[in-house]
């Protein structure tokens, strides 16, 4: 149960004392610093994808099964947390809300290349 939630038996008992306001806020600056230095790392993950399976920047739009599986081979299961985040990512640039359902990594990306070329030749 989170700190917010206990009342002040159960966090007596729990042995814990509650959390200073300066405290959760150095947590969360730590929660954030992971989450943006874990993201860093995306160059070093293409790189790896390059050297082990040949896989260019510019194929991903093309063969992102093949990317898929690489990440999936460097991270495990936390793949699944870099594609969805990545896919979130994509939409929010390409002006898409992502809708989660049974669709594939390709057809998220197609699905949000295409409305990226819908912008596009609308701008002209």
């Amino acid at each position: 149960m989170s700190v917010r939630g206990m009342d002040e038996k159960e966090k007596s008992e729990s042995g814990r004392h509650t959390p200073s306001e300066e405290e959760k806020r150095r947590f969360i600056n730590l929660l954030v610093e992971s989450f943006v230095e874990c993201v860093r790392f995306g160059d070093s993950i293409l790189r790896f994808l390059e050297l082990k399976y040949g896989l260019k920047k510019n194929d991903i739009l093309s063969r992102p099964e093949y990317f898929i599986t690489g990440l999936k081979d460097l991270m495990g299961g936390g793949a699944a947390v870099i594609e969805r985040l990545m896919i979130e990512n994509l939409y929010r640039k390409v002006g898409l809300e992502c809708e989660w359902g049974e669709k594939t990594f390709r057809e998220y990306i197609e699905e949000a290349f295409e409305e990226y070329i819908r912008r596009e030749e609308n701008k002209r």
